[in-house]
């Protein structure tokens, strides 16, 4: 249903892809892993026709409905649910029209609306929009408010449900997960699971990908790999892969080594300068690997905390409201030296709230904090990116804050965070997200807190660095709190949860698991009933014609994959120009076998 063929992009004088060839069928569930900046997201351009390559193919069967995730609000000014019906095209006009018929009384035109949404089965498309809306989280009195009352996280929410509710074939999820908070996740996590669509899904949430994935391409080196199994399979035959292609380096250098010193000692000598200029024409042959390097950017660690008896932080009685509504009442607790709290509860009911009581960014109605004379309080949130001065360099923020220092040392941690070189000099304010969000971790670092207080520091990170991250907080030995909807962090760094949950804070006593039934029951128990138009839309009859399709093109697919990795593997083109054309005319031809297969499937199942 896709297929890139020898894509060839450059950026002024940056290759992005040079010679990228994928192909993906029906049902199938690929994550897109890379470093950041390797082109995952110029990918989704191309496959959406936004951008176009230098050389190569990017072919969409015409009959696939695509599904994408806008970065941008359309229409401000609408309501949000019926925004989001508004992303089912079709159906969503319709039932607009609809709306605006009942407003106007225009009672003529209602029949014939009504029997277009018929004809459409789109009569539960305003109980869809509901149950999309309140498993990303919103609120039954929020869905009347128009998009601009919303955040920016919030309306990307609503882009997300938006992409959700479209018919589609083939959904492309450029970060999905970055807003959500850990019940949005597990809602988002079923649903996808329970999509009959294809899928490419770029995130960084390990567990995510585990999950849902059944694929992983990986943008690797400007071309594109694919592996059969999640991210955590493709983890353990890329480290496989690796290990074999360091052992075939070093036997390469060897064998390179050995004719090169055959070559420095004779070529000088008559007799022998034929054999070793023979000799220096096999060098230039061998193929080049490349000396495997499971090289991550960033290294750190939390330097020793200082000392501090306990409790470092008391909270005593602490009531708090905003806009009049109870958030805390009669809360108390104690944090001690060790403690590793992660902070659990559903969206709305106070844990970044608590979090900004202990860091003082919040005052308590009443109540107070009693800190220890000797806390030194680490604390990130992402609104604290905007204390960043956009002016001023990695380098001038940390010599804020390290009075004395040699710049040699600056230079030396900053690296560990990947601002090595120019990095460390350049303005923040052309800084990405991700990169603001290091640089704020390596200041917090530096200043070596004994109470860590973390609200979502994965937002925006890479695979990399969120693994360093982790290690990193493994070996810290002060006290630290956590909000996160990163589940392999939590599960790494956490010793207790705490659950925030009707006005109060308690240890909860389970793990991640557990806190996902509870919620769960949570959800149902709480929710109110959801509106119905009419009766579901009953399932498609069984086709065992397009069932047996499936299977086929599923054998096709394999097929062309296989030559794919002939292709792209090694060096065909020079060392067998015959075998090449022959392979590249087959790929051809299964091809068009896929896609007429792909037509008749289409039929079928729409």
């Amino acid at each position: 249903m896709l297929d890139l063929h020898n894509i060839h992009l450059q950026f002024s004088t940056q290759f992005i892809f040079d010679d990228l060839s994928f192909s993906l069928f029906p049902k199938q569930k690929i994550g897109v892993v890379g470093k950041n900046g390797s082109g995952k997201t110029t990918l989704f351009a191309l496959i959406l026709n936004t951008l176009q390559p230098d050389q190569g193919e990017v072919h969409l069967n015409k009959h696939v409905r695509l599904s994408f995730i806008e970065q941008e609000i359309k229409d401000a000014k609408l309501k949000a649910i019926d925004y989001v019906i508004a992303g089912d095209k079709k159906a969503g006009r319709v039932y607009l029209q609809i709306q605006q018929a009942e407003a106007d009384e225009a009672f003529d035109k209602l029949a014939d609306l009504y029997h277009k949404l018929d004809e459409l089965q789109a009569y539960d498309i305003k109980s869809r929009a509901y149950e999309i809306l309140h498993g990303l989280g919103f609120k039954d009195e929020e869905l009347e408010k128009s998009i601009s009352n919303f955040s920016g996280g919030w309306q990307m929410r609503l882009n997300l449900a938006r992409c959700l509710i479209a018919p589609s074939d083939l959904l492309l999820l450029d970060e999905p997960t970055n807003h959500l908070d850990l019940d949005a996740l597990f809602w988002l996590e079923d649903w996808l699971k329970a999509y009959a669509g294809s899928v490419l899904l770029i995130s960084h949430d390990r567990e995510f990908l585990d999950s849902t994935m059944r694929y992983t391409l990986a943008i690797e080196d400007k071309k594109a790999k694919l592996y059969a199994g999640n991210y955590s399979s493709y983890e353990k035959q890329r480290a496989e892969h690796l290990a074999l292609q360091q052992a075939m380096y070093e036997k390469q250098q060897k064998k390179r080594d050995h004719m090169m010193g055959f070559v420095n000692r004779f070529k000088a000598k008559a007799s022998k300068a034929k054999q070793a200029q023979s000799r220096l024409k096999m060098i230039e042959k061998l193929p080049m690997i490349a000396l495997a390097q499971a090289d991550s950017p960033f290294s750190f660690e939390f330097k020793e905390a200082e000392a501090c008896s306990n409790p470092l932080l008391s909270l005593e009685s602490i009531d708090y409201a905003y806009d009049d509504k109870s958030i805390f009442k009669h809360v108390n607790f104690s944090i001690n030296k060790g403690d590793r709290i992660g902070l659990l509860g559903l969206n709305g009911a106070g844990k970044s709230t608590l979090i900004k009581l202990i860091a003082d960014d919040l005052k308590p109605k009443k109540g107070e904090s009693v800190k220890h004379k000797n806390l030194n309080l680490g604390y990130f949130a992402q609104h604290q990116l905007e204390i960043l001065d956009l002016d001023e360099s990695p380098l001038w923020h940390l010599k804020q804050i390290a009075k004395g220092q040699s710049e040699a040392d600056l230079r030396s941690f900053l690296g560990g965070f990947a601002f090595s070189g120019d990095m460390a000099l350049r303005k923040v304010e052309n800084f990405s997200g991700g990169e603001k969000s290091r640089l704020a971790l390596a200041l917090i670092v530096w200043q070596k807190p004994n109470l860590l207080l973390l609200d979502e520091p994965t937002n925006h990170l890479d695979i990399d660095m969120r693994e360093a991250l982790t290690f990193a907080l493994q070996s810290y030995d002060g006290a630290l709190i956590i909000v996160s909807h990163d589940r392999h962090l939590l599960r790494s760094v956490v010793d207790e949860f705490w659950l925030v949950a009707n006005q109060q804070v308690k240890p909860f006593k389970g793990d991640l698991d557990d806190y996902h039934e509870w919620s769960q029951q949570q959800i149902k128990t709480s929710s109110k009933e959801k509106p119905v138009e009419a009766a579901p839309v009953k399932p498609k009859p069984s086709n065992k014609r397009a069932e047996k399709i499936e299977k086929a093109m599923e054998k096709v697919g394999l097929e062309i994959q296989a030559i794919d990795e002939q292709l792209t593997t090694g060096n065909l083109y020079q060392e067998n120009k015959a075998l090449f054309d022959e392979q590249t005319s087959k790929r051809e031809s299964l091809l068009e076998k896929l896609e007429a297969m792909e037509e008749e499937w289409l039929d079928l199942t729409h």
